[in-house]
């Protein structure tokens, strides 16, 4: 998580309204992942 973290804030700085939005979303997944051990964020597709 340490390397997508910044590129996904990156990204929200960055990309138009809609997909700052869902990159703000997954950063706020990336903390609830680290808080606990055994967890993964899975990313499918493109």
């Amino acid at each position: 998580m340490r390397l997508v973290v910044p590129e996904l804030q990156g990204l929200a700085e960055e990309a138009p309204d809609g997909e700052a939005q869902a990159a703000l979303d997954i950063i706020g997944l990336t903390s609830r992942i680290e808080r606990k051990p055994h967890r993964y964020l899975l990313f499918n597709g493109d």
